[in-house]
Order: C-alpha cells, then sequence, then structure tokens
C-alpha cells in the first residue's frame, strides 16, 4: 500500500506541476488576458482529453481489503500489485499527457471574449495576417476550436483555385476561419456565415471588424436548421464545422432548398476526430454517387499528436457514378 500511496503522489505532482507552469506561462503571456482563467470546457471538442480520474474510492479499497482476507494472503498480494500497477500505468498516460512539449494547449483556460480582447489590444487594425497570427498564438496556450493554421491554409488554396461569387460557413465561432477565406476571396466575393451562439457571434462581429472585413460578410445568428431556409443561393462554396451531428441534416436541406450550385465544393471539418462524430455524414457520402469525395488528412487544430482529417466534397448531382476517393 506504501508504494500505491507513493505512485498516486507521484501523479498528482506531476499534475500540479505541469497545472502551476501552464497558468503561470498563460498569465504572464502578453498576448492573453490578465482575468484569471476560464472553467476548462467539458465537451468532448472542446476539451480533447481530460484529467485523469482516481480508479477506487475508499469504500472501494475496503471492500476489496476485505474480499483478500477472506481469499488469503496470497490473492490480496496479486490485488496489491494489480492496482500498483494500474497507478503506474495512469501515471505514464499522465506524463505523456502533461509533460510532453509537443501535446500543444489541452484545456481551454480563456474564454471567447478574453480571446478577442487580447486580440485586439496587441494587433493593428486591418492586419488579416497578425490577427490571424495572434489568434493563433492565443489558442495554443489556451485552447480555442478555431480550424488551425493548416486547415486555414487548405482552405485558402481550396478558394484560390475555384474563385467562387458565393460562399457559406456554418459554424463562425469568432471568425477565424472566415478570416482566411476572405483573405483569398476576391473583393466582389460574398461570405454568409452562421453561428448558434450570440455570445461567440459578437466576438466574431468585434474580430472582423477590427480586420476591417465586417463590409464583405452576412453573419447570421441562430441555429443552422432555422437560419438555412432563409438564405438565398446557390453557393459554389461551403464550409461546415459545426456540430458534427449535424452535418448530414444541413446537408440534405442544402440539396432540398437548392442551395448548393451544381459542381460546387463542399468542405466538412473533424471528419475524423472526435471519432465517430461525422459517422452519419460519411455513411451518406460513402451511399450517394452525387458527390466525389477526398479525404486530406490534417492533425486536430492545435494538437499535432491528434490525428483528423477534412473531407472535401464536389457537388455533381445524377452524375450516375463516383464516390470516395482516398
Amino acid at each position: 500500500m506504501k508504494r500505491h500511496r507513493a505512485d498516486w503522489l507521484r501523479l498528482f505532482i506531476a499534475v500540479a506541476m505541469r497545472a502551476s507552469i501552464t497558468c503561470a506561462s498563460f498569465l504572464f503571456s502578453p498576448c492573453c488576458p490578465s482575468a484569471s482563467p476560464a472553467t476548462p470546457a467539458t465537451t468532448n471538442e472542446m476539451a480533447p482529453f481530460r484529467r485523469p480520474r482516481r480508479a477506487f474510492g475508499r469504500v472501494e479499497r475496503r471492500r476489496k481489503r476485505s474480499l483478500a482476507h477472506m481469499r488469503g494472503e496470497r490473492r490480496a498480494v496479486g490485488r496489491r500489485s494489480l492496482l500498483t500497477e494500474s497507478a503506474r500505468g495512469a501515471l505514464g498516460v499522465a506524463s505523456s499527457l502533461l509533460l510532453s512539449p509537443s501535446a500543444g494547449a489541452q484545456w481551454q483556460f480563456a474564454t471567447p471574449a478574453q480571446m478577442g480582447e487580447a486580440v485586439i489590444k496587441n494587433t493593428q487594425q486591418g492586419d488579416i495576417g497578425g490577427i490571424i497570427e495572434a489568434i493563433d498564438t492565443f489558442s495554443r496556450k489556451s485552447w480555442m476550436m478555431n480550424v488551425g493554421a493548416t486547415k486555414g491554409e487548405l482552405l485558402e488554396r481550396l478558394l484560390k483555385e475555384r474563385q467562387p461569387s458565393c460562399v457559406l460557413e456554418v459554424g463562425t465561432f469568432c471568425g477565424y476561419s472566415a478570416l482566411h477565406m476572405l483573405r483569398a476571396l476576391p473583393q466582389s466575393s460574398r461570405l454568409t456565415t452562421i453561428e448558434i451562439d450570440p455570445e461567440t457571434a459578437a466576438v466574431a462581429r468585434s474580430i472582423l471588424a477590427h480586420a476591417g472585413v465586417a463590409d464583405r460578410i452576412d453573419l447570421r445568428v441562430g441555429a443552422s436548421g432555422d437560419v438555412l431556409p432563409s438564405l438565398k443561393g446557390p453557393f459554389e462554396f461551403i464550409f461546415m464545422d459545426h456540430w458534427k451531428g449535424e452535418y448530414l441534416k444541413d446537408l440534405q436541406t442544402l440539396e432540398r432548398l437548392r442551395l448548393t450550385a451544381s459542381g460546387g465544393t463542399l468542405v466538412f471539418d473533424n471528419v475524423r476526430y472526435p471519432p465517430g462524430g461525422a459517422s452519419e455524414l460519411l455513411s451518406f457520402l460513402e451511399d450517394t454517387s452525387d458527390y466525389d469525395v477526398e479525404f486530406v488528412d490534417i492533425p486536430f487544430e492545435y494538437r499535432d499528436d491528434i490525428p483528423d482529417a477534412v473531407a472535401v466534397a464536389q457537388y455533381k448531382p445524377g452524375k450516375g457514378a463516383g464516390g470516395i476517393l482516398m
């Protein structure tokens, strides 16, 4: 039991040291607010990892000691050995997640509003590139669900190749991906974006205004299922980055309302991580012949150690052939 307690003590010390280092570096960084960190997010998407939980409570330990006593000292030693190995395993996982320098941001310590204030305070008005870089810097310290630099560059490349005049984004968040797209689009192109959360929509408005692109974007606040019927299409390029379980329903709504241009491009983020989040969409795309689909392997945003992918689909209704392209 002494060895077991020592293992758990080392685990506690490792977690406490990592938390202290992270908080100190975040609070004293020039690109982050001085306000105290917010409570870490609890959803799968906003908090890729959670702190390890204790495997046994006091009552459970007493029950196992009683069982071991009744069944003999030899089996009691086996249980203590198993418990010690479990503690060592948890310590190894905690060390790899908490102490690895390549792990990147793991928890959300700040709010989107705090990020918006810090970005506006530390960047020049109209400098889209500088604003994007400041958001990335902030999000590497306190995880934020922006698409990240690599996926942003993919969006820009696709838009430069296609040069669409009407673009739709479902899932604005704080306007990061919108900035990437507007930087690649011609001045005459129009971007419509939908955000369900009024608070993050307000942050997006302030960041987009600071970037000098507010007149090129139509930001709608509300659930995608409520907003889509009010839009006028068709859209030649559509980017989805909202709740993954809503991807298929919104795709079918776009088809029904004829908001997707024939030959248009649709991009779906996070089709691999979180696991199973976009499973309904992927099954649909595999079965239908109306889309040619290619997957681009790009790590999860601000977490290079987590594999993820983006699906790029071309809409070809009634073409009679096609499907998944690997």
